[in-house]
Protein backbone atom coordinates (compact mmCIF):
# COMPACT_ATOMS: atom_id res chain seq x y z
CA UNK A 1 0.00 0.00 0.00
CA UNK A 2 2.84 2.30 0.84
CA UNK A 3 4.43 1.25 -2.43
CA UNK A 4 1.22 2.01 -4.31
CA UNK A 5 0.92 5.41 -2.66
CA UNK A 6 4.52 6.08 -3.67
CA UNK A 7 3.80 5.08 -7.25
CA UNK A 8 0.67 7.21 -7.29
CA UNK A 9 2.56 10.16 -5.86
CA UNK A 10 5.32 9.74 -8.41
CA UNK A 11 2.74 9.62 -11.18
CA UNK A 12 1.12 12.79 -9.92
CA UNK A 13 4.49 14.52 -9.78
CA UNK A 14 5.30 13.40 -13.31
CA UNK A 15 1.93 14.68 -14.54
CA UNK A 16 2.49 17.97 -12.73
CA UNK A 17 5.93 18.29 -14.26
CA UNK A 18 4.42 17.66 -17.69
CA UNK A 19 1.82 20.36 -17.15
CA UNK A 20 4.46 22.84 -15.95
CA UNK A 21 6.74 21.96 -18.84
CA UNK A 22 3.94 22.57 -21.30
CA UNK A 23 3.61 26.12 -19.92
CA UNK A 24 7.33 26.99 -20.18
CA UNK A 25 8.25 29.34 -23.05
CA UNK A 26 11.40 31.19 -24.12
CA UNK A 27 10.74 34.78 -23.04
CA UNK A 28 11.88 37.88 -24.86
CA UNK A 29 14.92 38.89 -22.80
CA UNK A 30 15.18 42.33 -24.37
CA UNK A 31 15.93 44.90 -21.70
CA UNK A 32 17.10 42.35 -19.15
CA UNK A 33 20.55 42.79 -17.56
CA UNK A 34 23.58 41.23 -19.21
CA UNK A 35 24.97 38.58 -19.73
CA UNK A 36 22.83 37.51 -22.66
CA UNK A 37 22.00 34.22 -24.35
CA UNK A 38 22.99 33.25 -27.89
CA UNK A 39 21.38 35.44 -30.53
CA UNK A 40 21.47 38.47 -28.24
CA UNK A 41 24.22 40.90 -27.32
CA UNK A 42 24.95 43.24 -24.45
CA UNK A 43 24.35 46.89 -25.26
CA UNK A 44 27.39 48.72 -23.82
CA UNK A 45 25.42 51.85 -22.98
CA UNK A 46 22.39 50.36 -21.19
CA UNK A 47 24.15 47.10 -20.16
CA UNK A 48 20.99 45.23 -21.14
CA UNK A 49 20.32 42.52 -23.73
CA UNK A 50 19.46 43.48 -27.31
CA UNK A 51 18.53 40.99 -30.03
CA UNK A 52 21.13 40.54 -32.77
CA UNK A 53 20.34 41.81 -36.24
CA UNK A 54 23.24 39.70 -37.56
CA UNK A 55 25.50 36.97 -36.21
CA UNK A 56 29.06 38.29 -35.78
CA UNK A 57 31.83 35.95 -36.87
CA UNK A 58 34.46 37.85 -34.86
CA UNK A 59 34.28 39.33 -31.36
CA UNK A 60 36.44 41.38 -28.99
CA UNK A 61 36.58 41.35 -25.20
CA UNK A 62 38.64 42.57 -22.27
CA UNK A 63 39.39 46.11 -23.47
CA UNK A 64 41.96 47.42 -20.96
CA UNK A 65 43.81 50.71 -20.59
CA UNK A 66 47.31 49.57 -19.66
CA UNK A 67 48.77 53.03 -19.12
CA UNK A 68 48.22 56.69 -19.90
CA UNK A 69 50.55 59.60 -20.67
CA UNK A 70 49.34 63.22 -20.93
CA UNK A 71 48.38 62.89 -24.61
CA UNK A 72 47.96 59.15 -25.21
CA UNK A 73 46.51 55.92 -23.81
CA UNK A 74 47.77 52.40 -24.55
CA UNK A 75 44.96 49.84 -24.96
CA UNK A 76 44.94 46.04 -25.16
CA UNK A 77 42.15 43.52 -25.81
CA UNK A 78 41.44 39.92 -26.79
CA UNK A 79 40.28 38.97 -30.29
CA UNK A 80 38.06 35.97 -30.96
CA UNK A 81 37.45 34.49 -34.40
CA UNK A 82 39.22 33.52 -37.59
CA UNK A 83 41.64 35.74 -39.49
CA UNK A 84 39.64 35.22 -42.69
CA UNK A 85 36.51 36.67 -41.05
CA UNK A 86 38.16 39.88 -39.78
CA UNK A 87 37.58 43.19 -41.59
CA UNK A 88 38.50 46.11 -39.28
CA UNK A 89 38.53 47.67 -35.82
CA UNK A 90 37.32 51.06 -34.65
CA UNK A 91 38.27 52.52 -31.28
CA UNK A 92 36.04 55.39 -30.14
CA UNK A 93 36.83 57.73 -27.24
CA UNK A 94 34.76 60.55 -25.75
CA UNK A 95 34.54 62.55 -22.55
CA UNK A 96 30.92 61.56 -21.88
CA UNK A 97 28.56 58.73 -22.76
CA UNK A 98 26.30 60.75 -25.06
CA UNK A 99 29.24 61.86 -27.24
CA UNK A 100 30.55 58.30 -27.25
CA UNK A 101 27.20 56.98 -28.45
CA UNK A 102 26.62 59.63 -31.12
CA UNK A 103 30.28 60.12 -32.07
CA UNK A 104 29.86 63.87 -31.83
CA UNK A 105 31.23 66.64 -29.62
CA UNK A 106 34.26 65.35 -27.72
CA UNK A 107 34.30 62.00 -29.56
CA UNK A 108 37.46 60.83 -31.32
CA UNK A 109 37.24 57.93 -33.78
CA UNK A 110 40.39 55.90 -34.40
CA UNK A 111 40.19 53.81 -37.56
CA UNK A 112 42.64 52.32 -40.04
CA UNK A 113 43.41 55.73 -41.55
CA UNK A 114 44.46 57.23 -38.22
CA UNK A 115 45.87 54.02 -36.70
CA UNK A 116 46.84 51.64 -39.55
CA UNK A 117 47.06 48.60 -37.25
CA UNK A 118 43.27 48.77 -36.77
CA UNK A 119 42.77 47.77 -40.40
CA UNK A 120 44.75 44.53 -40.31
CA UNK A 121 44.38 41.23 -38.48
CA UNK A 122 48.12 40.67 -38.34
CA UNK A 123 51.06 43.08 -38.54
CA UNK A 124 52.85 42.71 -41.92
CA UNK A 125 56.06 40.65 -42.01
CA UNK A 126 55.18 39.05 -38.66
CA UNK A 127 52.82 36.69 -36.91
CA UNK A 128 51.75 39.36 -34.39
CA UNK A 129 47.95 39.49 -34.13
CA UNK A 130 46.64 43.01 -33.52
CA UNK A 131 45.39 43.16 -29.95
CA UNK A 132 46.65 46.59 -28.89
CA UNK A 133 46.72 50.21 -30.04
CA UNK A 134 47.71 53.67 -28.84
CA UNK A 135 45.17 56.49 -29.05
CA UNK A 136 46.89 59.87 -29.38
CA UNK A 137 46.07 63.60 -29.55
CA UNK A 138 44.31 63.51 -26.17
CA UNK A 139 44.06 66.25 -23.54
CA UNK A 140 46.05 65.96 -20.29
CA UNK A 141 44.29 65.08 -17.03
CA UNK A 142 41.06 64.18 -18.83
CA UNK A 143 38.82 61.15 -18.30
CA UNK A 144 37.88 59.31 -21.49
CA UNK A 145 35.27 56.63 -22.07
CA UNK A 146 36.29 54.08 -24.71
CA UNK A 147 34.57 51.46 -26.85
CA UNK A 148 36.27 49.06 -29.25
CA UNK A 149 34.27 47.79 -32.24
CA UNK A 150 35.21 44.94 -34.55
CA UNK A 151 33.55 44.29 -37.93
CA UNK A 152 33.59 41.00 -39.82
CA UNK A 153 33.69 40.45 -43.58
CA UNK A 154 29.88 40.46 -43.70
CA UNK A 155 29.82 43.93 -42.11
CA UNK A 156 28.42 42.53 -38.86
CA UNK A 157 29.71 44.57 -35.92
CA UNK A 158 30.24 43.77 -32.25
CA UNK A 159 31.89 45.67 -29.42
CA UNK A 160 33.42 45.54 -25.97
CA UNK A 161 31.89 47.15 -22.91
CA UNK A 162 32.74 50.77 -22.03
CA UNK A 163 36.06 51.37 -20.29
CA UNK A 164 37.18 54.61 -18.61
CA UNK A 165 40.74 55.94 -18.32
CA UNK A 166 42.18 59.30 -17.28
CA UNK A 167 45.23 60.76 -19.01
CA UNK A 168 48.24 61.86 -16.97
CA UNK A 169 48.72 65.50 -15.95
CA UNK A 170 50.82 67.80 -18.09
CA UNK A 171 54.23 68.09 -16.49
CA UNK A 172 56.04 71.34 -15.81
CA UNK A 173 59.69 70.65 -16.61
CA UNK A 174 61.48 69.29 -19.65
CA UNK A 175 64.89 68.51 -21.05
CA UNK A 176 64.78 69.12 -24.80
CA UNK A 177 67.23 67.01 -26.77
CA UNK A 178 66.03 67.57 -30.36
CA UNK A 179 64.03 70.52 -31.69
CA UNK A 180 64.57 73.05 -28.92
CA UNK A 181 68.03 74.49 -29.38
CA UNK A 182 71.41 73.83 -30.99
CA UNK A 183 72.81 70.38 -31.55
CA UNK A 184 74.29 69.07 -28.26
CA UNK A 185 78.09 69.02 -28.24
CA UNK A 186 79.53 65.66 -29.20
CA UNK A 187 76.20 64.25 -30.37
CA UNK A 188 75.77 62.16 -33.52
CA UNK A 189 72.85 61.23 -35.75
CA UNK A 190 72.24 57.51 -36.09
CA UNK A 191 72.46 55.39 -38.20
CA UNK A 192 75.48 56.55 -40.14
CA UNK A 193 75.12 56.57 -43.11
CA UNK A 194 71.42 57.26 -43.40
CA UNK A 195 70.63 59.87 -40.75
CA UNK A 196 71.80 63.46 -40.47
CA UNK A 197 71.13 66.63 -38.49
CA UNK A 198 69.22 69.29 -40.44
CA UNK A 199 69.15 72.92 -39.25
CA UNK A 200 65.64 74.34 -38.76
CA UNK A 201 65.21 77.95 -37.59
CA UNK A 202 67.82 78.05 -34.84
CA UNK A 203 67.41 74.43 -33.85
CA UNK A 204 67.71 71.08 -35.66
CA UNK A 205 65.89 67.90 -36.53
CA UNK A 206 67.04 64.40 -37.49
CA UNK A 207 66.35 63.30 -41.08
CA UNK A 208 66.69 59.63 -41.99
CA UNK A 209 66.96 58.71 -45.69
CA UNK A 210 66.11 55.03 -46.09
CA UNK A 211 67.77 54.78 -49.51
CA UNK A 212 71.08 56.08 -48.09
CA UNK A 213 71.17 53.55 -45.27
CA UNK A 214 73.67 50.90 -46.34
CA UNK A 215 73.12 49.09 -43.05
CA UNK A 216 69.78 47.75 -44.27
CA UNK A 217 71.15 44.50 -45.58
CA UNK A 218 69.28 41.76 -47.37
CA UNK A 219 68.37 38.77 -45.19
CA UNK A 220 70.55 35.63 -45.20
CA UNK A 221 70.19 33.19 -48.13
CA UNK A 222 67.04 31.14 -47.89
CA UNK A 223 65.08 33.82 -46.03
CA UNK A 224 62.55 35.93 -47.94
CA UNK A 225 63.47 39.49 -48.83
CA UNK A 226 61.34 42.28 -47.40
CA UNK A 227 61.06 45.96 -48.31
CA UNK A 228 61.46 47.21 -44.73
CA UNK A 229 64.40 47.91 -42.44
CA UNK A 230 64.53 47.86 -38.64
CA UNK A 231 67.45 50.23 -38.06
CA UNK A 232 66.84 52.55 -35.07
CA UNK A 233 66.96 56.27 -35.88
CA UNK A 234 68.00 58.89 -33.37
CA UNK A 235 70.78 60.67 -31.53
CA UNK A 236 73.61 59.40 -29.36
CA UNK A 237 76.91 60.70 -27.99
CA UNK A 238 75.00 62.61 -25.31
CA UNK A 239 76.01 62.94 -21.67
CA UNK A 240 72.88 64.18 -19.93
CA UNK A 241 73.03 64.10 -16.15
CA UNK A 242 69.26 64.20 -15.95
CA UNK A 243 68.95 63.93 -12.16
CA UNK A 244 72.03 65.88 -11.12
CA UNK A 245 71.14 68.86 -13.29
CA UNK A 246 67.40 68.75 -12.56
CA UNK A 247 66.36 68.47 -8.91
CA UNK A 248 62.74 68.15 -10.08
CA UNK A 249 63.41 64.55 -11.12
CA UNK A 250 63.12 62.53 -7.92
CA UNK A 251 62.44 58.92 -7.01
CA UNK A 252 58.95 59.96 -5.91
CA UNK A 253 58.23 61.67 -9.22
CA UNK A 254 59.82 59.01 -11.42
CA UNK A 255 56.49 57.45 -12.37
CA UNK A 256 55.26 60.82 -13.68
CA UNK A 257 58.25 61.30 -15.99
CA UNK A 258 58.09 60.19 -19.60
CA UNK A 259 59.95 60.15 -22.89
CA UNK A 260 58.43 62.01 -25.83
CA UNK A 261 59.44 61.88 -29.50
CA UNK A 262 57.62 63.60 -32.37
CA UNK A 263 58.12 61.78 -35.68
CA UNK A 264 56.94 61.93 -39.29
CA UNK A 265 57.02 59.16 -41.90
CA UNK A 266 57.79 60.83 -45.25
CA UNK A 267 57.38 59.62 -48.86
CA UNK A 268 56.89 56.04 -47.71
CA UNK A 269 54.53 53.50 -49.29
CA UNK A 270 53.97 51.89 -45.87
CA UNK A 271 53.60 53.00 -42.25
CA UNK A 272 56.27 52.41 -39.63
CA UNK A 273 55.31 49.04 -38.14
CA UNK A 274 56.50 47.55 -34.84
CA UNK A 275 57.11 51.00 -33.39
CA UNK A 276 59.14 51.66 -30.27
CA UNK A 277 60.97 54.53 -28.58
CA UNK A 278 64.12 54.09 -26.56
CA UNK A 279 66.20 55.86 -23.94
CA UNK A 280 69.88 54.91 -23.84
CA UNK A 281 72.04 55.36 -20.75
CA UNK A 282 75.71 54.94 -19.84
CA UNK A 283 77.64 53.93 -22.99
CA UNK A 284 74.61 53.18 -25.20
CA UNK A 285 75.55 49.48 -25.08
CA UNK A 286 72.99 46.70 -25.44
CA UNK A 287 72.41 46.37 -21.70
CA UNK A 288 71.84 50.14 -21.38
CA UNK A 289 68.93 50.41 -23.85
CA UNK A 290 65.53 50.92 -22.26
CA UNK A 291 62.57 50.80 -24.62
CA UNK A 292 58.83 50.79 -24.80
CA UNK A 293 57.59 49.05 -27.89
CA UNK A 294 54.60 47.16 -29.16
CA UNK A 295 53.95 44.95 -32.16
CA UNK A 296 50.98 47.19 -32.80
CA UNK A 297 52.44 50.66 -32.08
CA UNK A 298 52.34 52.08 -35.59
CA UNK A 299 53.13 55.48 -37.16
CA UNK A 300 50.98 56.34 -40.22
CA UNK A 301 52.68 57.20 -43.51
CA UNK A 302 51.04 60.58 -44.12
CA UNK A 303 53.33 63.35 -45.39
CA UNK A 304 53.08 66.37 -43.12
CA UNK A 305 51.50 64.36 -40.31
CA UNK A 306 53.57 64.48 -37.12
CA UNK A 307 52.91 61.71 -34.61
CA UNK A 308 53.70 62.22 -30.93
CA UNK A 309 55.08 59.07 -29.32
CA UNK A 310 55.03 58.99 -25.52
CA UNK A 311 56.23 56.35 -23.07
CA UNK A 312 56.16 56.68 -19.27
CA UNK A 313 59.53 55.97 -17.64
CA UNK A 314 57.92 53.15 -15.65
CA UNK A 315 57.03 51.38 -18.92
CA UNK A 316 60.59 51.35 -20.27
CA UNK A 317 62.61 48.15 -20.01
CA UNK A 318 65.72 46.48 -21.36
CA UNK A 319 65.11 43.31 -23.36
CA UNK A 320 68.01 41.05 -24.29
CA UNK A 321 68.90 37.41 -24.65
CA UNK A 322 71.56 35.75 -22.50
CA UNK A 323 72.44 32.08 -23.03
CA UNK A 324 69.23 31.56 -24.95
CA UNK A 325 67.08 33.07 -22.21
CA UNK A 326 65.14 36.32 -22.60
CA UNK A 327 65.86 38.80 -19.80
CA UNK A 328 63.75 41.87 -19.05
CA UNK A 329 65.13 44.59 -16.76
CA UNK A 330 62.75 47.46 -15.86
CA UNK A 331 64.04 51.02 -16.08
CA UNK A 332 64.39 52.43 -12.56
CA UNK A 333 65.26 55.79 -11.00
CA UNK A 334 68.57 54.52 -9.60
CA UNK A 335 69.83 53.89 -13.13
CA UNK A 336 70.03 57.64 -13.83
CA UNK A 337 70.68 58.84 -10.25
CA UNK A 338 74.39 59.63 -9.65
CA UNK A 339 73.88 59.13 -5.92
CA UNK A 340 72.82 55.56 -6.60
CA UNK A 341 75.58 54.82 -9.08
CA UNK A 342 73.44 55.76 -12.07
CA UNK A 343 74.67 56.98 -15.44
CA UNK A 344 73.98 59.92 -17.75
CA UNK A 345 71.59 59.58 -20.68
CA UNK A 346 73.56 58.66 -23.80
CA UNK A 347 70.89 58.81 -26.50
CA UNK A 348 67.28 58.63 -27.69
CA UNK A 349 66.00 56.77 -30.72
CA UNK A 350 62.95 55.47 -32.54
CA UNK A 351 62.69 52.04 -34.09
CA UNK A 352 60.36 49.91 -36.13
CA UNK A 353 60.01 48.41 -39.58
CA UNK A 354 60.43 51.31 -42.03
CA UNK A 355 60.15 51.04 -45.80
CA UNK A 356 63.57 51.23 -47.44
CA UNK A 357 62.30 53.76 -49.99
CA UNK A 358 60.89 56.13 -47.35
CA UNK A 359 62.25 58.72 -44.94
CA UNK A 360 61.73 59.33 -41.24
CA UNK A 361 62.03 62.72 -39.53
CA UNK A 362 62.41 63.25 -35.79
CA UNK A 363 61.17 66.79 -35.20
CA UNK A 364 61.41 66.77 -31.40
CA UNK A 365 62.72 64.57 -28.62
CA UNK A 366 62.53 65.44 -24.95
CA UNK A 367 62.41 64.08 -21.42
CA UNK A 368 59.45 65.45 -19.49
CA UNK A 369 58.92 65.41 -15.73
Amino acid sequence: MILRRGVAAAGALALGAQLVASCIFDPDIGGLPCPCKDGWHCDPFSETCVENTCEPKVVVSGLTANWAAPHSIYWTWTFGGAATDFLEYELVLAENEEDLKTRTGTAKVYDAEKNPELGVYEIPYSDAVVESSVTRELAPLTSYLALLYVTDVNRCESSTMIVEKKTAPATLSEIVVVGGGPQPAGSRARPDPGASFEPVGGTFRIHYDGEADTGCLEPPPGEPSKPTCGQPVGIDGLSLDVVGANPGITAEGFDDAYLEVEVEVVDSPTPLWFGWIRLLSNSCSEQDRYSFGSDNMVVPNINGKRTLLEAPFNQLANYREVDGQGIETPFEFRMIDPAGGGSPICGINVGGQKHKDGDLVIHKARIVF
